[in-house]
């Protein structure tokens, strides 16, 4: 099978080769990311002069489809280039090759002015820190306002509509006249959903939204944005660290490994029987509470390989526990497992590795 994530577009590729773990028989695609690839160039220091010497491949080909109404969890260990993908989607990076359509137009290269701003219209971003986030010196009502006036949306019920959107997340109307620090972290991040939500979009990303908040605060704002999500069929990628925060919220979960994709599918099936041995280790280290039921630790040996200089064959098998000689000389592609599970690995998991019952002792 051609790789999606190493081979050239083309016209003559068939719907699953373009877009892994895309569901079969859905036509509403909100966005698509065509072969996306960011790297950051690595000058050497001279005082009259500097050249590139080598490249962060932070993002190193992805293809990936969102649909109307659907909720995409983005997982992966630090540094493997969820956040940098998230910023390219949405524009605040420029790609060195590939494409992001929303709606089937490109993002970086919009036709004209007026394709721009409805495309700005269409996709929002909740970043991971609600206070910086912020401007510190505008009120509330001023920060939700601001897209409003931008995009001349109804010039006569601005106010209104900014008060409305504080209700619909929690807040009041005396909220309005306050400024960021006079608020909670859990507060600001409401804020932060009611300016991504005020201009009605298709897509929001959803950077790490709760993870700067305290424990007890992360379940009312995931929830709430469950609410959200339903009432404004908006989609979303979701990125975090915390797989059990993605298993709650996600219809579907991608999971990354040093700029690539290495498994995507339905979230209950990758979270029940894991295909790539990656995946594997990342919810064999999620804690679980259950007495009568054993886990398996899988501990991963080494450290994650450099972006820089990426190893031959497959990136995981520096670390992984199921690597073969085939595994250092060769590149694996994605390839369905089962039920629209796909995985990049020679040697996937076929059955439960994670959870095994423990034999009744009476």
């Amino acid at each position: 099978m051609v790789s999606s994530n190493t081979a050239p577009m083309s016209e003559t590729r068939d719907h699953d080769e373009l877009f892994p773990g895309s569901p079969k028989g859905r036509d509403d695609v909100i966005l698509e990311v065509r072969n996306l690839r960011k790297y950051f160039p690595i000058k050497s220091r001279s005082i009259l002069f500097s050249k590139v010497i080598g490249h962060i491949k932070a993002v190193d080909g992805i293809d990936l489809q969102i649909f109307r109404g659907e909720i995409l969890g983005l997982v992966g260990e630090s540094g493997c280039g969820k956040s940098t993908l998230s910023k390219t989607i949405v524009g605040l990076e420029e790609p060195t090759t590939g494409q992001v359509l929303l709606n089937g137009a490109d993002i970086h290269h919009p036709e004209s002015r007026e394709q721009f701003m409805q495309m700005r219209r269409s996709i929002q971003m909740v970043f991971q820190d609600p206070y910086n986030s912020l401007n510190p010196r505008r009120l509330v009502k001023d920060t939700l306002r601001e897209p409003l006036l931008i995009h001349n949306i109804e010039p006569k019920r601005q106010e209104e509509i900014v008060l409305e959107m504080l209700k619909k997340v929690g807040l009041e109307e005396y909220h309005a006249l306050r400024y960021p620090h006079e608020f909670s972290g859990g507060q600001r991040q409401r804020i932060g959903l009611a300016r991504a939500l005020i201009m009605q979009p298709d897509l929001i990303i959803a950077d790490e939204p709760v993870s700067a908040l305290d424990v007890s605060v992360q379940a009312s704002i995931l929830n709430l944005m469950q609410e959200l999500q339903e009432e404004f069929n908006v989609s979303m990628i979701f990125i975090a660290h915390d797989l059990s925060v993605v298993k709650h919220v996600s219809n579907r979960v991608a999971v990354m490994y040093l700029g690539r994709i290495v498994e995507i599918g339905p979230t209950d099936e990758v979270f029940d029987t894991p295909a790539h041995p990656y995946t594997v280790s990342l919810l064999s280290a999620i804690p679980f509470p259950d007495q009568d039921i054993k886990k398996k630790k899988i501990i991963l040996e080494g450290d994650v390989p450099s972006p820089v200089n990426l190893p031959t064959g497959c990136r995981f098998a520096p670390r992984c526990y199921k690597a073969q000689e085939r595994c250092h000389q060769e590149e694996p592609v994605l390839e369905e497992i089962r039920n629209n599970v796909w995985a990049a690995c020679f040697y996937p998991e076929s059955e439960k590795v994670i959870f095994l019952e423990m034999e009744d002792e009476q």
